[in-house]
């Protein structure tokens, strides 16, 4: 945060923290007017946040990008995109289509957005920057154990992803805010040792023996390899080939398993 800044005062009546994230996005944009992401855990959080901000702020439209939107096939995502356009809000997830997405970091781009609610489809291999970013500290993951999604807790790397699209160098900003909430005191301080304080999670090898079927079948599909060879210098050149493969089978045994 920045040093003697009047911040509001928020009653937190849901533990993810969702109506505290709801009146700090409209403080930043409404009142402050500074253009705002909030990172939600997955589309249909996405949505309703985004449907309830509607009803809450009342930012320039961004004209045009509405404009554009209406020469595009008609969906139900480009009604709802239209209508949240018409408030200076945007969404950002995978469901849209690539036009859509693409007009939406365009616009956010340029300034027009002041409000947008993403998941992290946005932090990847997207170079985007905002004055506020709000966080949502829960994820989805999926357990091979119990064959069904669960939330975990971001990890720090995720944190760092996110929260580092403010104030990003050769952006305008002169200084920004990454917004993680908490409920307690002990949350607070929690938070502040891990996420801030705290060192990165162990990089884990993705890939195994088991499931080497996977990447050998995309690499001769996506033709980035032509040959057996070819595909053995490519997976020998990944982290799970110099970390695991390279210290747990000699080279014939890899190559018989490719």
């Amino acid at each position: 945060g920045k040093r003697g800044e009047q911040w509001i005062s928020v009653k937190d009546e849901d533990y993810d923290c969702y109506e505290s994230m709801l009146h700090v996005a409209c403080y930043l944009a409404q009142t402050l007017g500074e253009q705002t992401l909030v990172f939600l855990r997955d589309k249909p959080s996405v949505e309703t946040l985004a449907l309830r901000l509607n009803g809450l702020v009342d930012l320039p439209p961004v004209r045009e990008a509405i404009e554009e939107l209406q020469s595009f096939e008609e969906s139900m995502a480009r009604e709802l995109l239209l209508k949240l356009l018409r408030k200076g809000i945007g969404i950002h997830h995978a469901d849209l289509a690539f036009e859509e997405r693409e007009l939406i970091e365009r616009y956010l781009k340029k300034g027009d957005i002041l409000l947008l609610c993403a998941t992290s489809t946005l932090t990847q291999g997207v170079n985007l920057s905002a004055k506020n970013v709000l966080l949502d500290r829960r994820r989805w993951d999926f357990s091979k154990k119990h064959k069904k999604p669960h939330l975990l807790d971001i990890t720090r790397a995720q944190h760092q992803n996110m929260g580092g699209r403010v104030a990003r160098y050769g952006f305008p900003h002169e200084f920004g805010r990454s917004i993680l909430f908490s409920t307690s005191s002990f949350h607070l301080t929690t938070y502040k040792n891990y996420y801030i304080e705290g060192d990165f999670e162990d990089l884990t090898p993705p890939l195994s023996r088991e499931t080497m079927d996977k990447p050998v079948l995309n690499l001769i599909a996506s033709e980035k390899c032509a040959t057996p060879e070819e595909v053995y210098t490519f997976l020998q050149a990944t982290f799970t080939g110099f970390a695991v493969w390279s210290k747990a089978m000699i080279p014939e045994d890899f190559q018989k398993r490719v």
